[in-house]
């Protein structure tokens, strides 16, 4: 038995809950578990295809759109793999009809992203929050944008090599993808878009210098001011960095050129600390740092042996700035032993490998083997220099699959728990754990609300930041302890005193 799809509405007031095995589809209140809406997709079906279909709908994505702020969720998007069928469901009014829209069979629909809405848009139409969407065809032969707005497609990009990226700090307006061309062997093209709501206008196409054979990295700098295209598969030892403004550089050519294009290639080897040869890294990553108001820069990172080598690159000077070794050897951190945290000595083994990257602001926290996470703090010193410090080590007994900042704290989310550390160092919190596994978290202010799947069904459960998580074998000798009535055993994740039984 396939288990339920459920995700969690962006407003974080709605759940919705895909029953595989009744075609059923449920809105439910995230606070009650209260039914809102209930639809059965087969019904659907037939009304949108006036024909007796009787077979199943074997959905493949729940997708929740974008929200204004202050805003509440009014749209879901469904997508039917089989009949190659995406259907979006606004449940403000039970009798709305869901609109329809029905891909080729030879290209069916890979994924479904929502166009995220203007800040300040005004709800000029029948719909509110978001009105645009990219359906993604299957082996990525392209991706089209539609209009909930339009009964035609706006645009069609063919060989997408990216998902949608958004200009942060712009009010949403400005969104980006980049494509392969049609032709064989030549550079893709990196397509900018102004959205003015209802629809979305092409305001530039910028061909990239070289060929990409590997899908790259692309981010904004926090600001929106800077797009960076960061690759490290098209070398064997090294990486290529590109950057751009939103509109491109002219060059004396007619050509629109980056700002920064650099190749840092390496001839494969180098001498350790251990006076050793060891083969030089092919596995960088690459993320935004913000130091001051106007001081944007680009910090690349990588490991040989146990050295954590970093690379700081001014956005401002166009030129790497600084770079360094952290020697991660017998650190002092936090280490998971059975059910508790313990301060000590974190023996790292031989062969690591960073295997996930996140930044906040003057932060960075570097995931290594998908189990140890090291924090980093880059500071901007009076003499205008840039010192870098080991704040924090971690290591977790489960699989790392993502981490990030919430309610000012570093929240580490594993297969089976979820795990919070504060700014200071202080001990780590287990605020959740299931025997399943984790599917997805959705964070919100000081809460989390988490789907796990386990043996019989797929759960959800909302904490908060705060809680500190009491194991089966804490609760046990609480409920043993005669001493402490049941009426003093509050809920844990509810914070609401258990009803008195008489």
């Amino acid at each position: 038995m396939k288990p339920d799809i459920l995700t969690v509405s962006l407003c974080h007031k709605y759940i919705a809950r895909l029953k595989h095995e009744e075609n059923n589809l449920e809105i439910l209140n995230l606070q009650t578990s209260t039914v809102c809406r209930s639809y059965n997709l087969q019904t659907l079906v037939r009304q949108f295809s006036q024909s007796n279909y009787t077979g199943p709908c074997v959905v493949s994505q729940l997708q929740w759109e974008h929200i204004l702020p202050d805003s509440v969720s009014t749209k879901l998007a469904v997508v039917v793999d089989n009949l190659h069928i995406a259907m979006i469901i606004d449940f403000r009014k039970e009798d709305t009809e869901p609109i329809f829209i029905k891909q080729p069979k030879n290209e069916g629909i890979e994924s479904i992203e929502w166009i995220t809405p203007p800040s300040f848009e005004k709800d000029l139409g029948a719909y509110t929050n978001s009105r645009q969407l990219l359906i993604f065809s299957k082996h990525d032969l392209a991706v089209r944008v539609f209009s909930l707005d339009c009964t035609h497609v706006l645009f069609t990009i063919y060989k997408p090599i990216s998902s949608l990226l958004i200009r942060p700090s712009h009010d949403n307006r400005f969104w980006s993808i980049l494509a392969n061309t049609l032709e064989y062997n030549k550079p893709p093209v990196l397509y900018h878009f102004y959205n003015e709501g209802s629809v979305s206008l092409l305001i530039k196409s910028i061909k990239l210098p070289n060929t990409l054979t590997t899908e790259p990295k692309l981010s904004w700098s926090d600001k929106g001011t800077w797009l960076q295209i960061f690759n490290d598969h098209e070398t064997i030892f090294g990486y290529n960095l590109l950057v751009y403004d939103l509109l491109g550089r002219v060059s004396e050519r007619r050509r629109i050129d980056p700002l920064v294009d650099v190749d840092i290639l390496d001839n494969g080897y180098n001498m350790g600390s251990d006076d050793h040869l060891h083969f030089s890294s092919n596995e960088f990553q690459s993320s935004w740092v913000t130091l001051s108001s106007d001081r944007e820069y680009i910090v690349v990172s990588d490991l040989q042996g146990h050295q954590l080598q970093i690379q700081i690159i001014e956005i401002r000077l166009l030129r790497v700035i600084k770079a360094i070794e952290l020697d991660l050897k017998d650190k002092q951190g936090w280490k998971q032993s059975w059910d508790k945290f313990v301060y000590g000595t974190i023996a790292l083994p031989e062969n690591l490998e960073i295997t996930k990257v996140y930044s906040h602001e003057s932060e960075l926290y570097i995931c290594i083997n998908n189990t140890y996470v090291v924090g980093c703090n880059l500071e901007l010193t009076d003499s205008d220099d840039i010192e870098i410090e080991i704040e924090s080590i971690v290591e977790v007994d489960t699989v790392i699959v993502d981490f990030y900042k919430n309610d000012n704290k570093l929240v580490l989310v594993s297969e089976k728990q979820i795990v919070t550390l504060n700014d200071d160092n202080d001990k780590p919190q287990k605020i959740f754990e299931t025997n399943g596994t984790i599917k997805n978290t959705q964070p919100n202010a000081d809460q989390i609300t988490i789907i796990y799947n386990t043996t019989q069904k797929t759960s959800w459960e909302t904490v908060f930041t705060s809680n500190k998580f009491a194991s089966p074998r804490k609760k046990r000798h609480l409920v043993g302890n005669t001493s402490i009535s049941l009426d003093d055993i509050t809920d844990t994740f509810n914070l609401k005193k258990r009803i008195k039984s008489k």
